[in-house]
Formats: C-alpha cells, sequence, structure tokens
C-alpha cells in the first residue's frame, strides 16, 4: 500500500507544477498586443502590395517603400486598433485572443486567433476577409 502512495503524490506534486507554470505563465493582453503589432507589421510590409503586384508591378517597389513608411509611424494607431478589436477569453491555463482588424481601404479585413500559452503565441487561424 505505501508503495502506491508515493507515485500518486509524485504524480500529484508533478502534475500541480504544471499546472501553477500553466497558470503564472499565461501571456497578458500587453504581451498580445505587442506581438500582434509585430506580425501585422511584418505581414503587411512584406504582403500588402501584393494585389498591386499583380495588376502593376512596377508599382511595387514605390508602394513597398511608402507601406513600410505608412507602418513604422502609425505603431501607435495599429495598437489602438488592435486593443479595440481583440477579445480575449481568458481560460487561466491559457488564454485566446481573436482580433477581427479592420483597416482603411484598400486593405482587406484580418481574421485572427491567437493562442497564448507559456508566454508564446501560436496563431491557428488567419483569414483575410474582402471589403
Amino acid at each position: 500500500m505505501k508503495i502506491l502512495k508515493f507515485p500518486l503524490f509524485a504524480l500529484c506534486v508533478t502534475v500541480s507544477t504544471f499546472c501553477c507554470l500553466l497558470i503564472i505563465s499565461n501571456p497578458t493582453p500587453k504581451d498580445y498586443e505587442e506581438f500582434a503589432i509585430k506580425e501585422l507589421s511584418t505581414y503587411l510590409k512584406q504582403e500588402g502590395c501584393g494585389k498591386l503586384a499583380l495588376d502593376q508591378p512596377s508599382l511595387q517597389n514605390p508602394c513597398q517603400s511608402l507601406l513600410k513608411l505608412l507602418i513604422d509611424t502609425s505603431k501607435l494607431e495599429l495598437q489602438e486598433r488592435i486593443t479595440q478589436q481583440t477579445e480575449q477569453k481568458n481560460f487561466l491555463f491559457f488564454s485566446i485572443y481573436q482580433t477581427t482588424l479592420s483597416l482603411s481601404a484598400p486593405f482587406p479585413t484580418y481574421e485572427v486567433e491567437t493562442l497564448g500559452i507559456f508566454k508564446n503565441f501560436y496563431i491557428y487561424h488567419a483569414q483575410e476577409i474582402e471589403n
């Protein structure tokens, strides 16, 4: 009987420790905002002129330069929009962030769902919606 108590105790301690680590490392909304701004800025700089490049290849470089400048100078507005358009579902051990980000024309609306766990974020659903 005593032989069974020690493994059960060790299992309980291990599970409790793991749960505490999950709770402590559940990222905050501020962490998500920083992650989302970085990811969205990178994505828009790389893909923002994609459709224009197909229609007018000669405008690709000017578009990317202008877009990079625009994104770099409007990070505060971008952060504000992300904050306003994000819903967090906190499950104590992890969080799910659902963002519907509407940008000005000619950009589409983006729907993004992200898992926050162990101070990291994992985008598991991203969809571009035409306006």
